[in-house]
């Protein structure tokens, strides 16, 4: 059997008949017949020349077929198929696709609520806009004001609506309001554009600010006025005698009115919001009108509200009013809850304030939906109208419900609105059959067709992921009218699903999904009261995941490390827990296939990067990428020592990498550590210097994570020695000096002249002033070397100076200045001793190289020295000072 169709394309518009004919061949050696069937349309449009078409083998028969379209029938593409089955063998069977192109129809309605609004300087008008045709259109809203004087806005200016759906815009019509004579008729031509124009007319009516009656009223004052000033001439007296106490006409004047007409000077005001009673949202446009609570006919003032639903009222005296809202197919309402001005809620507004009022809640007034259902039997239909999305105890929530008629008609009145619902209509052993229904306020929805078919077939089959059979799957069938749905077990069966009730013969197209799924199709033609089964589905995952634990070397789990995820353009950023299982990161959601740059960072640590490829088909989720961060930074620490190798504290190191230094001083607890921490990778010169000594200088490479421990040696500090020797007047013993010092030879005694040389540092730089005195003196003494401070002098037995010769000068004191201060009080010197029995004194831990100045005093209480010498210290120099020669004191 071989069958082809021609054309491959149908073209109809809504409510029109098209013709394609079928060219069945008999490939069989016996004589077959063979019905036609056309999948994809109600089988009441269709109709077939031959409902059973017989031929001999090897023969060709056409068979005919007209399909009419409803005139609600949607526009757009659509597959058919043509079914051929053969009569002797009832499984075989050829199936021929073709394509129906529905043509677009377009009729768009326009009516404007209300029509006439009598206000003063703005109007608010309701296009109520309706699709009739069988394609969604943008319809674009316009108006002309003829006279070109009013400030019209429309919103929203254009609007997308679905077929026999109906949606309102808002307009605001502002105008200058005249301020006296006959009120103003204005005549708005409001409009709405789609393929075609559809028009209508509204009128404002603006009240002039000043009525007629009120001119009325000033002249009668006027003239009141002039027959009051004639009078006023001729009854001056009695004018005095009636005169009005002029505190009473204050008090009068204070009150401003008690009908809120006059205007004080600090006035009053009101305010408040209308709502929707379904969804509580504002609602624009809705007109609110004050009236004085003993007069509910003549409004004081009106106001429209806005896109917020908001509305005021101000320049209001103190009083007592009423509200009433009232809008475009809503219900009449006066403030708070009352359907009639006897019904309202009285408030009073007082000077100088503003009157807030609770919200108002509009409802529309009830619409209706109506339709017709067209089934083999019209008896025992059930028609529901539901609001969807709300489930009570695994049932939508019903608002409505009621039998079709046998005519097959149906009626919904008193439809709360605005609001959207869900039309289902069943019939046991036919196919449910849902419409969604959107109705505004009060708006009666009309001509909606519903077409039952027997729900005698089935959908099965089986959900298989990676893993294996996956339960909650969403599996959706549709033939392009009804959607019927389910999901797949998740216990006892998990992963089967099956579709019950289905409209046969037809073909459906099934979705299945699920969140983290790739969504899959498929496509199934049910037979007459067939119960398919579908092979096995497989889904793959559309999402992974991605998660670990990140740790810091030698620490152990770590949180607050950041982790960025990311693979072209996506990009996620998290953190590892601080709290809980310390140190984990998850991420999910993310789309597969990817290959994933995985980034850990946290200050302080070395950043680790991973790259990690999830794919529906291998692992979707790489839950196990765990990394372990190093510190970026290092420790450079250590201690520094002496010269007899002992640590040393307060001994100034210092840190460089050439652009900036860390300093610091040893510790005095550990004695002459050191410890630099979060020190980055690189080159530096540790340097460690006391004062007085040269500086001990090493190269560090630092790498992160891996600690300097440094021992560092210092060379010894600056020092000075010297001896201080004093002319004897007679023969003494005394022990010679305990460090390496000048010695001299005794000489025979003999009268000359030597020159006494001082060193005062105040004359001027011409050199030290030279004094000559007259005394006794040896030849002069050989000096002999020195040593280093920390090496003892030999000891040396005491020796005899005869009287006339210079022998060490015990007990007297020795100060060291810097150079700059001398001479000076005591506070200022640097360091002050005493010489020894045998004339030494010591100076240890100088700073240098630096400019010092050694004086000797006769005792500590001495206010001038009895000589100075000028020195330089080197830096780990011990410096020997040429001994100091003190004449006869006294």
């Amino acid at each position: 059997m071989h069958a082809d169709v021609s054309p491959a394309l149908l073209e109809v518009g809504p409510g029109e008949s098209c013709t394609l004919s079928v060219r069945i061949t008999n490939s069989s050696p016996l004589i077959d017949a063979y019905q036609v069937t056309l999948f994809g349309v109600d089988p009441s449009w269709v109709t077939v020349d031959q409902q059973r078409l017989s031929l001999f083998p090897d023969e060709s028969g056409v068979v005919e077929m007209t399909v009419h379209l409803p005139t609600t029938f949607p526009a757009g593409h659509r597959q058919l198929s043509v079914h051929v089955r053969s009569e002797n063998d009832p499984s075989l069977f050829a199936l021929s696709p073709l394509s129906l192109l529905a043509l677009g129809q377009h009729r768009v309605r326009l009516r404007i609520d209300p029509v006439v609004v009598t206000a003063g300087k703005e109007a608010s008008f309701g296009l109520v806009v309706n699709n009739d045709g069988n394609a969604t259109v943008t319809a674009i809203a316009t108006a002309i004001d003829p006279e070109e004087t009013a400030t019209i806005t429309i919103m929203p200016a254009a609007l997308e609506l679905p077929p026999g759906h109906q949606d309102t815009i808002q307009t605001t019509v502002v105008a200058k309001r005249p301020w006296f004579g006959q009120p103003t008729v204005r005549v708005i031509t409001f409009a709405v554009d789609t393929t075609t124009r559809v028009e209508a007319i509204a009128t404002f009516i603006q009240r002039p600010r000043i009525s007629r009656w009120v001119l009325s009223m000033m002249g009668l004052l006027a003239a009141a006025a002039v027959f009051a000033a004639v009078l006023s001439r001729t009854f001056d007296s009695v004018v005095d005698e009636a005169s009005v106490d002029n505190g009473l006409l204050t008090e009068a004047l204070d009150k401003g009115g008690d009908d809120g007409a006059t205007v004080p000077v600090d006035p009053g005001g009101v305010s408040g919001t209308v709502i929707l009673f379904s969804t509580e949202e504002g609602v624009a446009g809705v007109q609110a009108e004050l009236f004085a609570a003993d007069n509910t006919k003549v409004p004081v003032a009106s106001a429209a509200t806005s896109d917020d639903g908001s509305y005021a009222f101000g320049r209001l005296g103190a009083g007592t009013f009423k509200l009433r809202f009232s809008g475009a197919g809503f219900n009449e309402t006066w403030y708070e809850e009352g359907a009639t001005a006897a019904d309202a809620k009285d408030f009073d507004v007082e000077l100088g304030k503003i009157k807030e009022l609770d919200p108002v809640k509009l409802g529309g007034r009830p619409g209706s939906v109506a339709g017709t259902v067209d089934a083999d039997d019209l008896t025992g239909i059930a028609a529901t109208l539901v609001v969807p999305g709300t489930i009570t105890d695994d049932a939508e929530a019903e608002v409505l419900s009621i039998e079709v008629s046998a005519d097959g008609k149906f009626l919904f009145e008193n439809v709360p609105s605005p609001a959207t619902y869900q039309l289902i209509v069943t019939k046991p052993g036919y196919a449910t059959e849902t419409r969604d229904v959107k109705i505004g306020a009060a708006q009666a929805v009309e001509n909606i067709e519903i077409v039952l078919r027997k729900g005698d077939g089935t959908i099965r089959g089986l959900i298989v992921d990676g893993n294996g059979p996956r339960g909650g799957v969403t599996i959706e069938a549709t033939d392009g009218v009804t959607k019927v749905s389910t999901v797949s077990l998740t216990e006892d069966k998990i992963g089967t699903f099956a579709l019950r009730s289905l409209a046969t013969p037809q073909i459906y197209t099934l979705t299945i999904s699920r969140p983290g799924y790739a969504t899959e199709t498929r496509t199934v033609s049910l037979g007459q009261a067939q119960d398919f089964t579908s092979p096995d589905i497989v889904i793959e995952r559309s999402t992974g995941a991605l998660g670990g634990t990140v740790s810091q070397v030698g620490v152990g789990p770590i949180g607050g490390v950041k982790v960025t995820i990311s693979a072209g353009d996506t990009t996620v950023t998290t953190f590892t827990a601080s709290t809980g299982e310390i140190g984990t990161y998850f991420v999910d959601q993310l789309p597969i296939p990817a290959t994933y740059t995985l980034t850990f960072a946290k200050d302080g640590l070395a950043q680790q990067v991973r790259v990690q490829d999830l794919t529906p088909a291998g692992d979707p989720d790489a839950l196990a990428i765990n990394v372990a961060l190093p510190r970026s930074t290092a420790t450079v620490g250590g201690i520094v020592r002496g010269v007899e190798n002992n640590p040393v504290a307060l001994a100034t190191v210092t840190l460089s990498d050439g652009t900036t230094k860390r300093v610091l001083l040893t510790a005095s607890d550990p004695l002459g550590r050191f410890s630099f921490s979060g020190v980055a990778p690189g080159a530096y010169t540790v340097t460690a210097e006391l004062p007085g000594t040269g500086p001990a200088v090493q190269l560090v490479t630092v790498i992160g994570d891996v600690d300097r421990n440094l021992d560092i040696r210092l060379e010894a500090q600056a020092s000075v020695f010297g001896q201080v020797l004093l002319l004897t007047q007679s023969t003494a013993t005394t022990a010679a000096p305990t460090t390496a010092a000048p010695t001299t030879t005794a000489a025979p005694t003999t009268t000359t002249t030597v020159e006494a040389t001082t060193t005062t540092l105040a004359e001027t730089p011409g050199g030290p002033s030279t004094n000559t005195t007259t005394a006794t003196t040896a030849p002069a003494a050989t000096t002999a070397p020195t040593t280093p401070a920390t090496t003892p002098a030999p000891s040396i037995p005491a020796v005899t100076i005869p009287a006339g010769t210079f022998g060490p000068y015990a007990g007297a004191t020795v100060r060291i200045f810097l150079a700059s201060v001398f001479p000076g009080p005591p506070t200022v010197a640097v360091a002050t001793t005493t010489t020894n029995a045998d004339g030494t004194y010591t100076f240890n831990a100088l700073e240098a190289p630096e400019n010092y100045v050694i004086a000797v005093y006769q005792t500590s209480a001495s206010p001038d020295p009895l000589d100075s010498r000028l020195i330089v210290t080197q830096p780990s120099v011990r410096l020997t000072v040429a001994p100091f020669e003190i004449p006869v004191l006294f």
